[in-house]
């Protein structure tokens, strides 16, 4: 390739690059429906997720009957917030999304004993208070069902994985998981305080 060439490419690269470009924040619209764009808005919230994947490892840990629970209730908490159109005020769900992750991070790597029924009414509070984060965002029927479906496959396959852990190293690791979600909770406290000083 000519030198002529090389720079004429250049310069256009460059002016594609400062080119302006309409952005959207949460652009989720996949082009296949609303059910697939409401699993892909949920999927790219890993605020929404990551607390949701603590308590079922969580529960996962506890057995069988723990991990039916919070797989079933959650989901239908979840979705039930959404469609009351319950969102949580304008700030607080941010608040609200952090308290979740230390509330989950911190009884995952302290790998507490819990009975059926107050893992049960977690998952209660943490649909809730996550239905009431999207619900500021999304509140389309449709959409709904389908993060509330990816919500159900979610906690089914997190749960699954840690079911046949008994001890040793992978009940550490998923500890430290719970750990590390606990503190990814801290600085989203200290940030969202941060920011509101």
């Amino acid at each position: 390739m000519g030198r002529f060439v090389r720079r004429s490419i250049a310069r256009f690269a460059a002016l594609l690059a400062l080119a302006p470009v309409p952005a959207s924040a949460h652009l989720v619209s996949t082009g296949f429906g609303p059910v697939t764009d409401g699993a892909w808005h949920f999927a790219l919230s890993p605020e929404q997720f990551l607390p949701m994947a603590a308590l079922a490892l969580l529960a996962g840990l506890r057995g069988p009957v723990h991990a039916r629970r919070v797989m079933f209730i959650l989901p239908v908490a979840w979705l039930a917030a959404v469609l009351a159109n319950a969102a949580l005020p304008a700030g607080w769900g941010t608040i609200a999304m952090a308290g979740a992750f230390l509330l989950t991070g911190g009884l995952l790597a302290a790998d507490i004993k819990l009975s059926p029924t107050v893992i049960a009414a977690l998952a209660v509070l943490l649909g809730a208070l996550s239905g009431g984060a999207y619900a500021a965002d999304d509140t389309s029927l449709l959409g709904a069902l389908g993060a509330a479906t990816t919500i159900f496959v979610l906690l089914a396959l997190v749960s699954s994985a840690v079911l046949s852990l008994r001890g040793g190293w992978g009940v550490i690791a998923v500890r430290v998981l719970g750990s590390w979600t606990a503190a990814t909770g801290l600085l989203l406290v200290g940030w969202t305080l941060h920011g509101r000083s």
